[in-house]
């Protein structure tokens, strides 16, 4: 690959860092710099390729999809192409990818089943109480913050350590009738669908994000 390839992709890499304020895993100078090998020789032959997931990046990984387009920018620019946009999907993926801790930046197939699987668990929120989620509320940005976490666990296979309490739990379970059945309905599409029981824990956190997320929805 090219020097001046390098130099972009070590660009990119620093604007990200800052932004992010996060040291992303170094395996971001390989995987960015073939992914950008092979975007500018698909424009070279004319070969586009759509990416499935534009909408979910967007509104999932915000800051790194503004990278991202930042990124493009810089590409067009340097080798003298023009990318389309949605290019920024696919480098905000890689990024997302090498600044999860754990996951070592070897894989964007759990970046990628994390986004779908947060959007099947916001489908379902949405369905079960009949709302359209404010994006905007605070309450919002935490539970999304908590959900990242939470699926990178399930797509992952890492169990959260147990050892809740029991009584709180069962607490909450009848506070929040409604939660508590919109969770039940998410642990059975996690279960179905990864192989991945949700703990007590995590379903007693689920239950108190979003009944946090439904009480500051209505206000």
């Amino acid at each position: 690959m090219s020097w001046r390839l390098n130099q972009t992709v070590k660009e990119i890499v620093k604007v990200a860092e800052h932004r992010l304020n996060k040291s992303l895993h170094d395996t971001i100078y390989v995987t960015l710099a073939d992914h950008i090998h092979y975007a500018l020789s698909r424009y070279a032959e004319g070969v586009l390729i759509r990416n499935p997931l534009v909408w979910e990046v967007k509104r999932f990984y915000a800051p790194e999809f503004a990278i991202g387009k930042e990124a493009v920018r810089l590409i067009n620019e340097r080798h003298a192409v023009r990318l389309e946009e949605e290019e920024a999907v696919s480098i905000a993926l890689h990024l997302v990818n090498a600044s999860m801790s754990g996951v070592k930046g070897e894989s964007l197939h759990i970046v990628t089943e994390m986004t779908k699987a947060t959007q099947a668990i916001l489908t379902i929120i949405t369905y079960h109480f009949q709302v359209e989620l404010d994006e905007e509320s605070h309450a919002y940005a935490r539970f999304l913050t908590h959900l990242k976490f939470f699926v990178q666990r399930i797509v992952s296979k890492t169990k959260l350590n147990s050892g809740g309490d029991e009584e709180l739990y069962e607490m909450v379970k009848s506070r929040y009738p409604k939660a508590f059945e919109c969770v039940e309905k998410i642990a059975n599409l996690i279960t179905g669908k990864y192989d991945y029981m949700v703990s007590k824990d995590e379903r007693l956190y689920l239950m108190i994000h979003i009944e946090n997320l439904m009480k500051q929805n209505q206000s």
